[in-house]
């Protein structure tokens, strides 16, 4: 209540909403913590924070980790999405697409955000789906950055409209290109061969750009590289056998 209570009579001071983020981020490591921090309307305060310091990478940065921490609690990702939350981890991403440590916090909370099934649809009806791609456009050697990218990916295919904007704006492309450029990744394997596997899940169309984009040898090669990785070997075959299919009935 002592942080809350500060960062809410100093809202115009971002050296004290980005050292209040910042000790509410450790706080809420605590699953109780976390449910308590909610309750007295924390979320509020954190918001208002990062609106008021939208230029401010500090305070954004600190903001999206404890955004994470919050939402790593079921019951906290819906008040998330009431207090309009998503747009401004998104707004966040957007503003700072310079700084690497934004993006990984901001996809961290994005992630989180996205267990959610009513928040996978909240992002992927703005343009969250463009922010994740562009993020991982930017910054294509950085390992976290793919993985993440990835994971958050895999959480918005899970939504039929979701599925759609990524292959519109050229999601397949960027996992695959992720896959090719970390070989030795396991959970960037992972998470690009469970993503691909659901945007392909009875759609032709999202076939046949895995198949124009080389996606097949990719998938050979991730197999090969990652034999003994079971989830690896689960989402690559069952996603070759549908790109086997489909080709022997075109």
């Amino acid at each position: 209540e002592v942080v809350l209570t500060a960062m809410s009579a100093h809202v115009t001071n971002a050296a004290v909403q980005e050292q209040g983020c910042g000790a509410l981020c450790s706080i809420a490591v605590n699953i109780d913590n976390g449910r308590k921090i909610k309750e007295d309307g924390g979320m509020k305060v954190i918001l208002t924070a990062m609106r008021s310091h939208v230029a401010n990478a500090a305070v954004q940065e600190q903001g999206c980790k404890v955004i994470i921490n919050i939402a790593a609690l079921g019951g906290n990702r819906g008040r998330i999405l009431a207090e309009g939350g998503i747009e401004d981890v998104l707004i966040a991403m957007r503003s700072h697409l310079a700084n690497i440590a934004v993006q990984k916090h901001g996809f961290g909370a994005l992630k989180n955000i996205a267990l959610h099934d009513d928040n996978r649809k909240k992002i992927g009806e703005g343009e969250g789906i463009n922010v994740v791609l562009t993020a991982m456009k930017t910054y294509p050697s950085n390992t976290a950055i793919q993985v993440q990218g990835c994971e958050v990916l895999t959480e918005l295919a899970f939504v039929e409209e979701c599925r759609i904007k990524i292959v519109r704006e050229g999601g397949i492309k960027v996992v695959l290109t992720a896959m090719k450029t970390h070989p030795t990744n396991e959970t960037i394997h992972e998470q690009g061969c469970e993503v691909l596997g659901i945007i392909a899940l009875d759609d032709d169309y999202n076939l046949s750009q895995i198949r124009e984009e080389g996606g097949i040898a990719v998938l050979q090669e991730s197999m090969r590289k990652h034999a003994s990785n079971s989830k690896v070997q689960f989402h690559g075959e069952g996603l070759l056998s549908k790109l086997e299919e489909w080709c022997v009935i075109m």
